[in-house]
């Protein structure tokens, strides 16, 4: 039985919403300095590979929560899977303004996770797709968008030798 490697791609998501700019200076703009050189360091910070519930006693950040799903495999030919992948734009009430600019933080990040991923054709055999984009409440501190994206691609899996097979 083949293993999917749904690490691989959080951590390709995670690498191209780390190369965006735009997306790191609206993440990270109030806490410790924007921190241009050096974006991979807002991961286990800011950014996480999982859907990750802010500690409401020490924190008052914004955060990106990655999840990957496989949402079904293709019964007539298995190799195949559509994958969802769920975007989490989150951030604390206290931080929704952004300086200079006109929206909530919750919002600029949902935009510009759009503008670098809707269409994509770098994360499966098919592009990445935009399936749903909504408004929520986490808590009474914390509200966040969701963002849906689903793509077909093969089954990725590891060979009993760990080599990477698929894409």
């Amino acid at each position: 039985m083949a293993i999917i490697n749904i690490t691989d791609y959080k951590m390709d998501l995670i690498k191209e919403l780390t190369s965006s700019s735009e997306i790191i200076e609206i993440l990270d703009s109030q806490a410790d300095g924007y921190i241009k050189d050096e974006p991979t360091s807002l991961i286990y910070r800011n950014l996480w590979p999982y859907l990750k519930v802010p500690d409401i006693q020490t924190s008052a950040d914004c955060h990106l929560l990655i999840a990957v799903d496989i949402a079904s495999v293709n019964r007539l030919n298995p190799t195949y899977a559509k994958y969802l992948i769920t975007i989490w734009c989150l951030c604390h009430q206290n931080r929704m303004w952004v300086d200079k600019r006109i929206g909530t933080r919750t919002d600029l990040l949902a935009q510009e996770v759009l503008k670098l991923l809707d269409g994509r054709q770098n994360f499966g055999f098919s592009e990445l797709r935009l399936e749903s984009n909504r408004e929520l409440i986490l808590n009474k501190n914390y509200q966040y968008r969701e963002l849906k994206f689903t793509c077909n691609d093969l089954r990725r899996s590891v060979s009993p030798q760990g080599k990477r097979t698929g894409r």
